[in-house]
């Protein structure tokens, strides 16, 4: 108890003057550099049991981050936790709780809170807080966001947020709070300048790259005429070979007329559709055909073989919505069944080559257990009786990749808004791909919001088109087939020569080299077999030279890893084995 109560000292009374860039994807790998604000210890609530919260900002928002000790939370729902913030640092107004005037009481699991000003109270939602949250399924960590600018924390125009207090709570008998002791958090923040991301250029890193964007169209709007001229811009913008649609009910011959009127130089050609799923590409249908009972899920072969060496096989879901996890969950380990068995016993729709790179693309709408993520990506079959056994899921018997990616132009990576729902933005929308035989090169969410007005007169675009055209913002990859298994030279710009990890297997460590010709942020980080991380080795700028990533083995058992490193425009993995 001397011991937590000295820590407590310490912390309670420090106070934030440098912010940090932050992303809002679910990550998380940012915020090492973000020192603990409190640590509470274990044990010590009969449901949420809290351990670590870090505050931090940049120019616009207010960033707070907290993890539990055990259990998975789903943050929009089925939970009773509360956030307090006092953001005029003042006990004596607000709503008193624990020691803290809060003139912010917003309730996770209800999607709602209360604003108190004077001697009002205000309902408010998520919009009128700008509030961003990562995951949008069950996890044990979380990270949040609100503007710097909102009506709360500026008390209605009244004041520049510089201190304020936080306080975190469960409800409950013998509920855990952070902190444990009257008086909340404190923070300030100071007048320190967070350099903006670098945008994300729209032009592709290499010319035989080809672009896959998948794109929810909101029942069918891009065939409406209202609609057309929000999509003409953005596809003539992003500049597809491949389009991969969910919620597009209309015919097919309209579509391929309307790329064409769009793209008149290219020839398009269009699967057939299948519910309400369909692929548009400059490249020809060899096959395709439903692969799931619930047929929210189709399979098509694309003749891409003399651009990357194979032909290519998409993935593409609508996966239930909302509070529907059993269907999810049926869907996912329906696919992961039929996936080894087409595989094992060549028993698919179609004839499939060793080695076909595939992405898994579309609207997943993950909004609640983390399983049914684990499942496609790890091929962990929750049902074995109706199902069979588990099946890793790419062709060197480890699990796919789930690819992470900003918007293009501001450190968020939610892939679903609607300003008017209770819901917060989240990642609905998502890649998953091969990584043993394909390599990402530029990725990005495509967000004109995001985008300030000389790049959007730059691109023929306009400030509303993403939000106006659907809730749903398109994803875009650029695609290539990998130059060898790990990280290799081929798989990202001429800039940067990464050597594949050495030794391998390894104990006690194992390196990777990296060249660079420009000064370059990268970041890199340990991942398990279930793509969560477990180690940050590095995140920020390092100069032109020759620089070594080390993995050490402290703290990590004997088993498979994954190194991932990445920056800007490109993310390479390496699978790696330790053994001790």
């Amino acid at each position: 108890m001397i011991c937590k109560t000295a820590i407590f000292a310490v912390i309670i009374s420090s106070l934030l003057y440098s912010g940090h860039p932050i992303s809002i994807d679910g990550l998380f790998d940012d915020w090492a550099e973000v020192d603990i604000n409190y640590s509470d210890v274990q044990g010590d609530g009969d449901n949420a049991d809290f351990a670590d919260i870090k505050i931090t900002y940049d120019n616009d928002f207010l960033f707070i981050y907290f993890n539990m000790h055990d259990g998975e939370y789903l943050l929009q729902d089925w939970n009773e936790l509360h956030l307090f913030i006092d953001a005029d640092n003042d006990s004596t107004s607000g709503h008193p709780v624990n020691g803290i005037g809060a003139e912010l009481d917003w309730y996770f699991g209800d999607r709602s809170g209360y604003y108190y000003i004077m001697d009002g109270i205000i309902e408010i939602y998520q919009n009128d807080l700008t509030l961003r949250m990562a995951p949008t399924i069950t996890d044990s960590e979380f990270e949040i966001c609100i503007s710097r600018n909102s009506s709360v924390l500026t008390m209605d125009g009244t004041q520049v947020l510089v201190q304020g207090k936080v306080l975190l709570t469960d409800t409950g008998q013998n509920a855990d709070q952070i902190p444990d002791e009257n008086g909340g958090i404190s923070f300030s923040i100071g007048e320190d300048y967070i350099v903006p991301p670098v945008p994300i250029s729209f032009a592709k890193n290499d010319s035989t790259d080809i672009r896959l964007v998948t794109h929810n169209v909101w029942t069918s709007s891009m065939m409406d005429s209202y609609y057309q001229d929000y999509f003409q811009r953005i596809y003539q913008a992003l500049d597809p070979d491949i389009v991969c649609l969910q919620e597009m009910y209309e015919n097919t011959n309209q579509l391929q007329s309307l790329f064409n009127s769009w793209f008149p130089n290219n020839q398009w050609y269009v699967s057939s559709q299948f519910r309400d799923n369909i692929i548009i590409s400059k490249y020809p249908v060899i096959a395709e055909d439903f692969i799931t009972a619930s047929e929210r899920t189709m399979a098509a072969l694309l003749n891409t073989e003399d651009y990357l060496g194979y032909n290519l096989l998409i993935f593409n879901s609508h996966l239930a919505c909302c509070d529907n996890d059993g269907s999810r969950q049926y869907d996912a380990d329906e696919f992961v069944s039929v996936w080894k068995d087409w595989r094992e016993n060549s028993n698919g729709p179609f004839t499939v080559a060793e080695n076909t790179p595939f992405v898994h693309v579309g609207d997943f709408n993950l909004v609640g257990y983390r399983q049914q993520l684990t499942t496609l990506t790890t091929g962990d079959i929750v049902d074995e009786n109706q199902f069979g056994s588990d099946f890793a899921l790419d062709w060197d018997g480890t699990p796919i990749t789930d690819l992470f990616s900003r918007q293009s132009h501001k450190r968020m990576g939610y892939t679903w808004r609607r300003d008017n729902s209770s819901y917060n933005p989240g990642k609905l929308d998502y890649i998953l791909y091969s990584d043993s035989v394909l390599d990402t090169s530029k990725h990005f969410v495509f967000n004109t919001l995001t985008m300030d007005s000389a790049a959007l007169a730059a691109y023929g675009l306009e400030a509303m088109d993403s939000y106006n055209s659907s809730d749903h913002s398109p994803r875009v990859l650029d695609i290539k087939i990998s130059g060898d298994v790990g990280i290799g030279a081929s798989s990202i710009p001429t800039t940067i020569k990464v050597s594949a990890p050495y030794p391998n297997p390894f104990n006690p460590q194992t390196v990777i080299k990296i060249e660079l010709q420009e000064y370059t942020f990268l970041n890199a980080a340990v991942f398990d077999i279930n793509g969560r991380i477990v180690k940050n080795i590095f995140s920020g700028y390092k100069f032109a030279g020759d620089h070594e990533i080390v993995l050490q083995n402290g703290g990590l058992s004997s088993g498979i890893y994954f190194i991932k490193v990445w920056g800007q425009d490109f993310s390479k993995t390496a699978k790696v084995v330790l053994l001790k």
